[in-house]
């Protein structure tokens, strides 16, 4: 299914937002904050995590066992990734994997993920690779301090994904902190804006201005006869 001519407001392409930052630094929260906020245009989010590869089943195991590295850019499907982008920049709709943190496999189900005037990917990852992060019109980075992304990452993994502290604790002392001193903290260098994330909520005088440069840049795709009021 493509986008009617109605919603894409004379764009040549959809706008494509990358948000990128440690485990549980908020991310999601910023895209929520974005999808409230821009009212005015329709948005489609899309999470790296649907995009973890396949396991076998000694990687299963290995999973099962804790010995098995998610925080790694070698365990994230980054073709079926891009495709996916650039559909959704040709106006066309993206069927997106479903992944099941719980059995640490792909189920047999899709999601169909519809192309919009703004298309956002969030993950840890995403600014890894040079081609995807190249596809992204704005580069977003959100900064939190690492306790406060272990408390979250120890709730979410503990309520939502049925692990054990223990396990949550050394699976972070193992893989996910490396991952953020190896991978995802050398590239904020890419960001186009950096969101502070220090306490209870994202900084609001942050947001405030990201979504004012995000109308702004809108406004300048569209085209003179568009009458949309941002």
């Amino acid at each position: 299914m493509s986008v009617s001519p109605q919603m894409r407001h004379n764009q040549d392409r959809p706008f494509v937002i990358g948000v990128c930052g440690g485990s549980a630094s908020g991310k999601t929260t910023v895209c929520e904050i974005l999808k409230s906020s821009l009212t005015t245009e329709e948005i489609s989010v899309i999470a790296c995590d649907s995009f973890y590869k396949a396991l076998t089943s000694q990687q299963k195991k290995a999973a099962y066992a804790g010995n098995y590295d998610f925080d790694s850019p070698s365990a994230i499907d980054f073709e079926t990734m891009k495709a996916a982008v650039r559909k959704l920049m040709k106006w066309e709709d993206a069927e997106i994997p479903c992944y099941d943190f719980s059995t640490h496999s792909r189920t047999d189900q899709t999601e169909i993920v519809p192309s919009r005037n703004v298309v956002i990917l969030e993950g840890i990852l995403i600014f890894s690779d040079k081609e995807l992060r190249d596809l992204f019109d704005l580069r977003i980075f959100v900064d939190c301090d690492a306790d406060i992304r272990l408390a979250r990452r120890m709730t979410r993994d503990i309520t939502e994904r049925g692990r054990d502290p223990k396990g949550v604790i050394d699976m972070y002392l193992r893989y996910v902190k490396p991952s953020f001193d190896t991978w995802v903290d050398p590239v904020r260098r890419h960001a186009d804006v950096v969101i502070p994330n220090m306490g209870s909520e994202v900084s609001r005088a942050a947001m405030q201005m990201l979504i004012h440069h995000i109308r702004l840049q809108l406004r300048n795709r569209q085209a003179p006869m568009d009458g949309l009021k941002l």
